[in-house]
């Protein structure tokens, strides 16, 4: 075996005492490669972690494992140093040492020599190198955040997923489109923003550019654009029914209700005609009338809205031809034009504030314009392409520039083909998520840049959040007990238990010299169990009132519930503990890698595989005498490997991070009406 030594500082590899440079992102790999030696690293695990959010193609990462086997000079069909396998992902087999000199150590320098290579830290920066690598791209692409209205933001909210259009209704309920779990359409999700809970309502949505609600609040409309075709579907929140209102023979840039719960106007352009006009559609006779129209093809209305007092209509014009935008006011009830407002930079989005104020998004940010005095005032420098402002809140919903969020997503147990689906939205940073008791209550691990927080708060008021644990160390194997007010983690090599059951909670602490890999708290929040490995050897241990004690050897991972052991050996061969019985074996091996998570809940036995294009969640029932087994899969994703089980209605938690593609980005590009409004005009055209 070549002697093989990495110089961290000076991003080299010594081979044979022959130094050899490598380029920085063909090192970083190499990195990674040698923190996980014990694993494979999938291709989108590498872009998760070494690019940090930042979009490459799979040929960038194959080309920085071509370039180490290049210095290795290493056969990829016989490999000695970095292996392969298919739907795994790649691991470094060779040994290798790390040195802090500047040149390659000689041949007497011993290994002790040299300093320990730590783990490299994720980035939490991640977000906005997105931004800094595709600065084109990223202004196409919306991000749903909340501001309040005053001259500077003072609240912005992350929605972790890519949001296209958004609708508030009357009475709490809010609606927004959004592409989740890396699909490639999108989905319609319903927030209930009194208990914090979402649904998926409508799937498969191919452009959902625009939104709005009844006054009524009980049905909701969406604009759905397919290359120069639209439709509109209306949603029936009682019943779950959709049908489409609106054949697709337009090109619809903007809906919006009217005065009466029967009238519903929409933007657009027929194919028989080639400038947008309003249109007014009514829900009694189904019939479709053009009541505003442009005397000329190259002037065009793209966005509009009724006054509060359902009195006036604005409309935001663009002159195609003068490349210039302004705002029209039009008198509801006579249609006739009472008001103009120019502006010197386009314009790209308006709502009322009230019946006498509208807010306007343009190129220079967002501003406030009062009808009645002819003033402007400029409320904030963002850079957004649909704005909608809600006078129940008085805040004001702006789609702005991608960044990279985060959601939570419920599945139902036992896991089903077509489970339902709940999402949880909070903070960006919050890494894992429990659902814990009937009232809506939440324990989560939140991820700062310099601590990691575990905290309690309720899903109405997800922002008054009650700290339980703060440490400066990195927490990880967050273990919540079903049946008392007690959590634990682990810090390294020590275990931390905290009961939380007063005020001022009580924390308990072990430490352990050996490799700690695997905790859990018991049901009843008494005892906590973990697995160590000790001289190559997996140890699993119960730690109760500052009592050790040693209970089995040769096993990787430990689950309790209600007292019966789950336990997996480092093949993956599962094996039941009953509380008051010896340990069985289930016949059954599941793939477990050091990011895979595996729950023991009543009869059911839930892990999770992976390879380089899904995860996959098992199910095993033991309940029977022969055990079922089942899976359900989603697409690929780095965090979506853990879950947990709610305590409240024993459902799966799974966090899932917000991925967009890059030839998604770009399909985009060439629909969307907001970033640059000739683009319609191209569409009209394919």
């Amino acid at each position: 075996m070549k002697r093989i030594i990495l110089l961290k500082d000076e991003h080299k590899l010594c081979i044979e005492e022959e130094l050899i440079e490598l380029e920085p992102k063909v090192f970083e790999v190499l990195e990674y490669l040698y923190n996980n030696q014990d694993r494979y690293i999938s291709i989108n695990e590498l872009h998760d972690e070494v690019w940090a959010g930042v979009l490459v193609s799979d040929a960038a990462v194959r080309r920085c494992i071509s370039k180490l086997r290049q210095a290795f000079k290493d056969d990829p069909k016989q490999p000695h140093f970095i292996q392969h396998v298919s739907k795994r992902g790649y691991k470094l087999v060779c040994n290798a040492n790390t040195c802090k000199t500047t040149q390659c150590p000689s041949q007497g320098h011993g290994n002790h020599q040299c300093s320990q290579w730590q783990a490299k830290k994720s980035s939490h920066l991640s977000p906005y190198l997105l931004l800094l690598a595709l600065p084109l791209l990223a202004l196409f692409i919306p991000l749903s955040q909340q501001t309040s209205i005053s001259a500077q933001p003072l609240v912005q909210t992350t929605v972790g997923a890519d949001q296209l259009s958004f609708a508030e209704s009357t009475s709490g309920l809010s609606a927004y489109a959004a592409k989740l779990n890396g699909e490639q359409d999108y989905s319609i999700i319903l927030s209930n923003q009194g208990t914090g809970t979402e649904s998926v309502v409508m799937e498969n949505v191919n452009w959902p550019d625009a939104m709005a609600f009844s006054h009524s609040g009980e049905r909701l409309f969406i604009s759905d654009v397919v290359k120069g075709n639209s439709t509109i579907i209306e949603y029936n929140i009682q019943t779950g029914q959709t049908r489409h209102i609106i054949d697709p023979q337009f090109l619809i840039a903007d809906i919006f209700l009217g005065p009466t719960e029967d009238t519903l106007y929409f933007l657009g352009a027929s194919h028989a005609q080639s400038a947008f006009h309003l249109y007014q559609y009514s829900h009694k006779t189904g019939t479709i009338e053009a009541v505003i129209k442009n005397a000329e093809s190259y002037i065009n209305f793209f966005a509009g809205a009724v006054s509060t007092q359902q009195d006036k209509i604005a409309l935001l014009v663009f002159d195609s031809l003068a490349e210039h935008s302004y705002i029209e006011i039009y008198d509801l009830r006579s249609l006739q034009r009472i008001g103009l407002v120019p502006h010197s930079s386009k314009l790209i989005d308006l709502d009322w504030r009230d019946n006498n104020t509208l807010l306007i998004a343009t190129e220079q940010g967002v501003i406030e314009h009062n009808l009645e005095q002819q003033m402007q005032t400029h409320l904030a420098d963002d850079f957004v392409y649909m704005l909608s402002y809600q006078p129940q809140s008085q805040q004001l919903h702006m789609l702005s520039e991608l960044k990279k969020g985060a959601f939570f997503l419920e599945l139902t147990l036992p896991l089903n083909s077509t489970p339902k689906r709940k999402l949880y939205h909070f903070d960006s940073d919050i890494q894992s998520l429990i659902n814990i008791s009937d009232d809506g209550s939440f324990i989560a691990k939140i991820q700062h840049q310099d601590n990691t927080q575990i905290v309690k708060f309720q899903s109405s008021m997800p922002n008054k959040k009650g700290v339980l644990l703060q440490s400066t160390d990195k927490l990880t194997d967050l273990s919540h007990a079903r049946k008392a007010q007690a959590f634990a983690v682990k810090q390294d090599k020590t275990i931390i238990k905290v009961d939380y059951t007063h005020s001022s909670p009580i924390t308990e602490s072990i430490r352990h010299t050996a490799t700690l890999h695997s905790v859990v708290i018991a049901s009843d929040g008494k005892a906590v169990y973990f697995t160590a490995k000790s001289d190559s050897q997996w140890l699993v241990y119960r730690w109760e009132h500052n009592e050790l004690t040693h209970l089995f050897s040769g096993f990787k991972f430990v689950r309790e519930f209600e007292g019966n052991l789950l336990l997996a050996n480092i093949e993956g061969e599962l094996f039941i503990k009953p509380k008051d019985a010896s340990i069985l074996p289930l016949h059954t091996r599941a793939v477990l890698e050091s990011n895979s998570e595996i729950q023991l809940y009543e009869d059911l036995v839930i892990w999770t595989e992976h390879d380089l294009s899904r995860v996959s969640y098992h199910q095993l029932d033991i309940s029977k005498t022969e055990p079922e087994h089942k899976k359900f899969e989603l697409p690929y994703d780095s965090s979506a490997t853990n879950f947990y089980i709610s305590n409240r209605n024993n459902a799966l938690i799974i966090k899932k991070d917000a991925q967009t593609q890059s030839s998604q980005l770009m399909a985009q590009v060439k629909v969307t009406k907001k970033f640059t409004l000739n683009y319609l005009l191209e569409a009209l055209e394919m």
